[in-house]
């Protein structure tokens, strides 16, 4: 590294708890417009934990793909359900004779 960026790197190090405490009332401060709030909230996680990878941010949005793709299928199967029961229903009553009690509510038809 040239010794020119070493220095500058040295001097912006000399600030950083200037710069974090900067941040963080920023981040706090309810007056400060929401988008100056939001800049500072992710400058400071990005220092304390890290800035998510692409591989993160993609797995994040495949999980969600995932839910909402298990989430649709379970209805699907539900409905499939719920449409065999009516149609089974359906058919016992069209089959049974005039007179005989539907075991399932206990009424003459």
């Amino acid at each position: 590294m040239p010794e020119d960026r070493r220095r500058v790197r040295e001097l912006a190090r000399e600030h950083t708890t200037l710069a974090i405490n900067t941040l963080a009332e920023i981040c706090g401060d309810a007056g400060a417009k929401s988008q100056a709030r939001v800049q500072a909230a992710c400058a400071l996680l990005d220092r304390g934990w890290g800035r998510p990878d692409a591989h993160d941010v993609l797995i994040d949005a495949t999980d969600d793909a995932l839910r909402a793709e298990i989430s649709r299928r379970a209805r699907m199967e539900r409905d499939e359900a719920l449409r065999a029961e009516i149609q089974r229903r359906i058919e016992l009553e069209r089959a049974r004779p005039s007179g005989v009690a539907d075991p399932d509510d206990g009424e003459t038809h």
